[in-house]
């Protein structure tokens, strides 16, 4: 709670309710905001600080710190009396420090960054100040257990409701509130530029909740950068928020639980992949196999021409031991190289080409980094008897993995790429 200035003896006294370890936190960690750069000595001078409104933050970061003493380019908590004693800040002193700066400058806030743990715990009461006091926020970043799924479900919604003609930015890592996707969507799928929502501690895949009528009014239609960590996606998730995101620049499936033909389909009869230029596939469950007539990957390129990154790393769900082959072989490479000429990086894993790729990628003038992994390489049909080639001016990196990859290549191979900084070769990944 704010107080008033005065220059009595006793509020003077008052003023120092403020935790000690408030102060040091205030004064080291929140180095976004310029004024924090200085260390004052004392709580009255924070106090008056605070009081004379002379800064106008727009950034909040709150860490709870359990490890003591810290110190990097970004945050440094100190005693200042001693300078080198490790101390931890209190439960009750960083939530005295959100309740003091919240309703005093949470109208200017518009980066929101909240760290939640066992010192500053995920719970209505937060999103409730949030909600009152930060009507103009552009980003809000969460962190929290899972634990604070319970915390965040109706409440995260009302925060959103408040800045809902700002927003662009949401990111929540863990405890999302999957059932209320729908109403969420709602509110800022009309400004929302970027959406990250990864679920750290559920191995299976979390199911997000569609709404039952689909229309329109539940689609990101500005969307531009899509990031989905730990969460199921199939055909109805896909069609209900994102099948009008025609502004979508990046995709990322990242340990997600896919249905390859729910993906494909997305990718490749909708017109939202048209500005697609980052699109990855890491370490993903396919609950469906990929099947050489479907002539997937050739689709997705003469859908997304203007990919720069591809990355695809995808495997069976995990209560099957056998990784399902990607049908990603080298009629695949040379498919991608003839359609995406902006490619600047290429990681593909789980792959089956044997190497007859590489006399096509010259065709690839701007690609950097080249990753590849597979089961069947040909080390013939890269150097060959008569000599071979150079394959690229332009590629930088060069990592090949599988059987028949041993640091032995990395020599005769890396003089074929003439402007090659890093090559390595290994069996594993």
């Amino acid at each position: 709670m704010m107080m008033e200035e005065s220059t009595t003896t006793s509020n003077q006294t008052h003023i120092h309710d403020l935790p000690t370890e408030v102060i040091e936190l205030t004064f080291s960690f929140l180095g976004t905001i310029p004024l924090m750069r200085s260390v004052y000595p004392s709580c009255r001078r924070f106090h008056e600080i605070i009081n004379e409104s002379v800064v106008n933050w727009m950034s909040l970061e709150l860490f709870p710190f359990t490890d003591g003493y810290q110190d990097d380019d970004n945050f440094k908590l100190v005693d200042f009396e001693n300078p080198i004693k490790k101390r931890n800040i209190s439960s009750s002193g960083l939530i005295k420090l959100f309740d003091l700066l919240v309703p005093k400058f949470g109208s200017k806030f518009r980066d929101l960054s909240l760290t939640f743990s066992s010192l500053f715990t995920c719970s209505p009461p937060v999103f409730e100040m949030i909600s009152t006091h930060c009507t103009n926020i552009k980003s809000l970043k969460i962190e929290a257990p899972s634990s604070g799924r319970p915390a965040m479900a109706a409440n995260l919604l009302k925060v959103l409701e408040a800045s809902s003609s700002n927003i662009q930015e949401l990111i929540v890592h863990g405890g999302f509130p999957h059932s209320d996707f729908p109403a969420i969507s709602k509110v800022i799928g009309k400004t929302l530029k970027s959406l990250y929502i990864e679920e750290k501690e559920e191995t299976e895949g979390h199911s997000t909740h569609c709404p039952q009528d689909r229309d329109a009014s539940y689609q990101y239609v500005e969307l531009e950068h899509l990031y989905l960590g730990g969460v199921k996606v199939d055909k109805a998730f896909l069609e209900s928020y994102f099948k009008n995101s025609s502004k979508l620049k990046s995709i990322v499936f990242d340990q997600c639980h896919l249905n390859i033909e729910a993906i494909i389909d997305f990718l490749t009869t909708s017109e939202v992949v048209n500005n697609v230029q980052h699109l990855e596939f890491l370490c993903c469950s396919l609950n469906t196999k990929v099947i050489p007539t479907m002539n997937m990957w050739g689709r997705i390129f003469d859908k997304c021409p203007n990919l720069v990154n591809l990355f695809i790393h995808c495997s069976s769900p995990s209560d099957n031991t056998q990784e399902y082959d990607l049908c990603f072989g080298d009629a695949e490479i040379t498919a991608c190289v003839d359609k995406c000429k902006k490619l600047e990086v290429l990681d593909i894993r789980n792959s089956s080409m044997s190497g007859k790729f590489f006399k096509d990628l010259q065709k690839a003038k701007k690609l950097e980094t080249l990753i590849m992994e597979s089961k069947n390489w040909n080390m013939s049909n890269i150097l060959t008897e008569h000599g071979s080639p150079i394959y690229s001016h332009s590629i930088k990196n060069l990592c090949m993995y599988g059987d028949k990859c041993d640091n032995s290549l990395e020599k005769p191979i890396s003089t074929l790429f003439p402007t090659v900084e890093f090559v390595h070769f290994d069996k594993f990944a």
